[in-house]
């Protein structure tokens, strides 16, 4: 029979395929990126859901900013970001950029720039660029 003496061969072919590496596409994952990206900014912007806003941060990030104290884990960012939207006056939102990938595609860098209303004795708008790592 010609079909089992190919069977091995296409076996062995299945593996190897289903085995193998799939090739990165910068301009698919820019996309994706991006399009993440503008979503958690439009839920921050919005400023309803602290659950769905800190959702897009991992258990264990930490951000920094300056001259605040460092805020480690999902805890610490979910208490500054539910006193933040429950600070009157305040509203943020971004737009990101050009995300720069590694060569396997498992960290992004992307520049961005920022809209935030601080309250002060004038509320004013403050803009400003922002670095990203994920």
């Amino acid at each position: 029979m010609p079909t089992s003496r190919h069977l091995p061969l296409l076996a062995s072919l299945f593996l190897i395929v289903s085995c193998s590496h799939r090739d990165f596409d910068p301009l698919a994952e820019q996309a994706k990126l991006l399009r993440r990206d503008a979503d958690w900014a439009d839920l921050a912007s919005a400023g309803k859901d602290v659950e769905k806003i800190v959702s897009y941060w991992s258990d264990d990030a930490v951000l920094i900013f300056p001259g605040q104290p460092v805020l480690e884990g999902k805890a610490a960012i979910r208490a500054y970001v539910s006193a933040s939207l429950n600070t009157s006056g305040f509203k943020i939102h971004w737009v990101s950029e050009k995300p720069v990938f590694s060569r396997d595609g498992k960290l992004a860098y992307m520049r961005g720039t920022d809209d935030l209303t601080v309250p002060g004795p004038n509320l004013h708008a403050d803009q400003r660029n922002i670095d990203l790592a994920y």
